[in-house]
């Protein structure tokens, strides 16, 4: 008896000891669920990696994620079908790129998949990914991503000095607008509607008040942080790659923030007119042609800042960015720009495939800062800005670009994909 007892004793033991393990490993699971929604992955990217790190856990996991929400059902995967399943339904809010802090985490999400790291060592890992960059560092990053942002947007549509002054000094204190919204919740609820309008004022004081500006360039530029291009091209990437509830979701999102950023515009438009008048048919500016590649340093610079890549990893998305116009750049000129931007996206993604596969480093530290020079979120605001201004046709044609220009990128980019697969997980 007293040996029986034993037994059961170290039994009783062993159990509680591996569900104590499972407990940790399903709680790394959803931290990094959690975590690498928060950098940006797309729906179908978290998934795998999530599926397998669950498989390399001894975890049977199935996983649903989308722009607000990751619902996963995890059980122990040496029990039956039929065995208790553990649900954690984490609510997430859409977050802005992080590739610093993306690329640590993807890194640890590959080594636990290739067994180099235990749960043990992996929380420690992710401890370390975790820990927030210094309070300076971020608000430098906000403050000169923001207005050079702005500038190199201005360079590249080949504005004058003076449109380019003005995008940046606007893009600066839009900057300072979304500074203040981290710490407002409300704010940041309203920040397109806000930073539109203010945009829009601004604008109309700079040209009256300072020097003659094409008012729309200067409005496109200081507000394309907040274009949601990007966001409009991956939702119909997803609904390409089937995930339609995600895709759905991430589109109606793009499509309201383009609403949002349209009416700012043109509530600020006519404050501006009634403090005074001010010229709004003023024609865009038509620099020298060498301006636009004058200013794609500056573009990968402003990237780095606002995505918030380490300086290590600084030189790829300059590189991103100088590939990515130069090829849509060309591609437009040969073949018009619905299959410059096909021809852009497909090289973009076969270049960042292989830069996962053969160099083990997150493929989205191009593909991501090269996309932002493609996406057309500011034909998509022109097309709402001539709605709301009762100019349909216009409207309606500016509408349709944006159509053919989102499918144009998407189907490069799920051809790439196609061709060249990454390797990588989340990246």
């Amino acid at each position: 008896m007293p040996a029986l007892e034993s037994v059961r004793l170290e039994t009783l033991i062993d159990d509680r000891a591996a569900q104590a393990e499972r407990s940790r490993s399903v709680a790394l699971l959803c931290t990094l669920a959690r975590e690498l929604h928060a950098c940006g992955t797309t729906a179908p990217r978290l998934e795998a990696a999530l599926r397998g790190i669950a498989d390399r856990l001894g975890l049977s996991a199935q996983i649903w994620s989308g722009p607000t929400l990751i619902l996963l059902s995890i059980r122990d995967a040496s029990l039956s079908a039929g065995a208790p399943v553990h649900t954690e339904l984490l609510r997430v809010e859409p977050n802005d790129i992080n590739l610093g802090r993306l690329s640590m985490l993807d890194d640890i999400a590959e080594a636990i998949v290739a067994g180099e790291m235990d749960v043990a060592t992996a929380e420690a890992a992710l401890a370390t990914a975790l820990q927030p960059v210094s309070k300076g560092w971020n608000l430098a990053q906000t403050l000169l991503g923001f207005p050079l942002a702005s500038a190199s947007v201005a360079g590249l549509l080949r504005a004058h000095p003076n449109e380019i002054v003005a995008s940046a000094a606007i893009g600066l204190l839009i900057g300072m607008l979304a500074l203040a919204s981290e710490r407002h919740p409300r704010l940041g609820e309203n920040l397109s509607v806000i930073a539109a309008f203010l945009a829009a004022l601004s604008a109309a004081a700079f040209a009256n008040w300072i020097a003659p500006v094409a008012f729309k360039v200067v409005l496109i530029a200081s507000l394309i942080v907040l274009m949601p291009g990007l966001t409009l091209t991956v939702a119909v990437a997803e609904l390409g790659m089937r995930h339609l509830v995600s895709g759905s979701a991430r589109l109606a999102g793009g499509v309201v923030t383009l609403l949002e950023l349209a009416f700012g515009a043109l509530a600020g438009s006519k404050a501006a007119e009634l403090l005074g008048s001010f010229d709004q048919t003023l024609t865009p500016g038509t620099g020298p042609n060498w301006l636009p590649w004058a200013v794609i340093p500056l573009a990968g610079l402003a990237f780095s800042l606002l995505f918030r890549a380490r300086l290590s990893d600084w030189p790829f998305v300059f590189l991103a960015a100088a590939v990515a116009f130069a090829v849509s750049h060309y591609g437009t000129f040969l073949a018009g720009p619905e299959m410059g931007l096909f021809f852009a996206a497909l090289l973009l993604a076969l270049i960042s495939n292989a830069f996962a596969r053969y160099l083990n480093r997150p493929g989205a530290l191009l593909r991501v800062p090269g996309l932002i020079l493609l996406v057309p979120g500011s034909v998509g605001f022109r097309s709402l800005s001539f709605i709301f201004e009762k100019d349909v046709f216009l409207g309606l044609d500016a509408a349709f670009s944006v159509i053919v220009m989102v499918a144009s990128l998407a189907a490069g980019l799920l051809l790439g994909n196609s061709l060249l697969p990454p390797r990588r997980l989340t990246a």
